[in-house]
Parts: structure tokens; sequence; C-alpha cells
């Protein structure tokens, strides 16, 4: 009940439920053994707490957006579309690897950042430069 009742309160995408619950279940273990009562709370309180704040963060680490669904449409994604092969074309290899990592793969910029030994920033840069191109594709 207290799991699925934050998990509706903070909007989880149902893709992602079970994996929340996933996260929220090896929470609650962790979460047993640094609990104290001296300091005056109830465990569930405590929970939610924690809960909450985990919820919180790992929705901040969602994309903001999805270029894909931007680019070729809303909620489908054709992997033959004619454009995606003409946008793809333009990229250089780093942005046509960060376009399949971070659109279509959707990994964290942090994540295709760490795995490649870059700087965020990079990322983001890749990120800008295959808007552009695609919007002059148009």
């Amino acid at each position: 009940g207290l799991i699925y009742k934050y998990i509706r309160l903070y909007n989880i995408n149902k893709n992602d439920y079970d994996d929340i619950y996933q996260e929220a279940i090896i929470l609650m273990h962790k979460t047993i053994s640094r609990f104290n009562e001296k300091f005056g709370k109830t465990f569930t309180r405590f929970y939610e707490l924690v809960l909450r704040r985990r919820i919180q963060y790992l929705k901040s680490l969602e994309p903001k957006y999805d270029l894909v669904e931007e680019i070729f449409g809303h909620g489908y994604y054709d992997n033959n579309n004619d454009e995606e092969e003409v946008l793809l074309e333009q990229l250089t290899d780093f942005e046509r690897e960060v376009y399949q990592n971070h659109f279509v793969l959707n990994k964290k910029i942090a994540v295709i950042a760490e795995n490649n030994n870059l700087e965020s920033k990079q990322i983001y840069n890749a990120i800008f430069r295959i808007k552009e191109k695609y919007k002059n594709m148009l």
C-alpha cells in the first residue's frame, strides 16, 4: 500500500512500476538496518521520508524530453523511418553514438559521459548539434 501510494503520487510511468517497487523493497531492507528509535520517529514515517527522497532522486535522473518522440511522432517510433536515416547520415560518428545511446536506448547523459570518459557538457553539446541538424533538415 505505502509503496504504491508514492508510485502513484509521483506519476511514475507504468512501465517503471515494477522497477520502482523493487527499488522500494531493497530500500526498505536498508532502512530497517539504519532505523533508530531514539530519534522519536516511527519506522513508517522514517521509511516514507527515505522512500520519497529516493523516488525524487530517480525521477531527477529521467530525461526531461524525448527527442525520438519529438522528432518522429508521438508515441510511435519506426526504426526504418526515412527521416531518421537522412538525419543519421548527417551526424558524425560521435553524434550517432550519442543519438543511439540517449534517444534510442534512453541512457542518461551522465552514464553516456562516464562510459566514454567524457564530460557531461560534451554530451549536452552533441545533443544540441543533433537537434540543430534535424531542424535544418526540415
